[in-house]
């Protein structure tokens, strides 16, 4: 276990994240055994892609550059539902997130300024010159990003997803993630929080007219059925 444990702490401190270390803030509780065993696949898959992304030739194309971008984003996030929630209370639970959030936000954001820098001057990625892959890892990107470059982005994304050159629901999801950033409502229903230890969608505007309003943009199916099959997933 002692050994399991050092192995463990090593991958935090490559990330400067445990506090219990010399020279940490002193108001930062010390990490347990077992919220870094619960992270521990994480934060393993996290570094593979890493070293892997490293390993890749210079001189790429765009295009390859936003999927390697993409896998980055998405390294960690495929494995959260390896983490065995349900051993950890739920103070240990509060800092097993805050720990993640600390090893992926610098990933994020460094992936947002290079993709921002890579912007082409129709404002976004069509499918027909970049390929659906590098589209969607930008939208990835970009949705782990801050409201304002979303907000910059929505209308390209929009005008590309009526010309069949970017996915309907990418809109969509950053439309209403704009609308719940800013304080608004919700329009196409993409988006759910965790409420009472099971997954509901944030408010909506005009309940009743949902599914005409996704059917409008071209989502395919119905807002009920989705969020039936939602509920019954427990969350904490």
């Amino acid at each position: 276990m002692a050994r399991t444990l050092r192995c463990l702490l090593a991958i935090m401190m490559g990330a400067g994240l445990v506090a219990a270390q010399a020279g940490a803030a002193p108001d930062r509780p010390e990490v347990s055994a077992k919220v870094l065993a619960a992270l521990a696949p994480v934060f393993a898959e996290i570094s593979r892609v890493q070293r892997e992304e490293a390993a890749r030739p210079a001189g790429r194309s765009v295009a390859e550059r936003l999927v390697s971008m993409g896998r980055l984003d998405q390294s960690g996030r495929l494995v959260i539902s390896k983490i065995n929630w349900a051993s950890l209370t739920p103070e240990e639970g509060v800092q097993a997130r805050k720990i993640l959030a600390e090893r992926m936000d610098p990933i994020d954001q460094a992936n947002l300024a290079a993709l921002v820098k890579m912007l082409p001057p129709e404002g976004w990625f069509s499918y027909s010159r970049y390929g659906r892959p590098a589209a969607d890892a930008a939208f990835h990107i970009v949705q782990h990003g801050d409201t304002a470059t979303q907000e910059r982005i929505l209308p390209q994304i929009e005008a590309m997803s009526k010309k069949g050159e970017a996915d309907p629901e990418s809109f969509a999801k950053m439309y209403d993630r704009v609308a719940i950033a800013e304080g608004r409502l919700q329009r196409y229903g993409t988006q759910f929080d965790c409420v009472d230890g099971y997954i509901a969608p944030f408010p909506l505007e005009d309940p009743s007219n949902v599914d005409a309003r996704r059917r409008a943009i071209g989502l395919a199916g119905g807002f009920a059925v989705m969020r039936a099959q939602l509920a019954a997933q427990p969350c904490r």
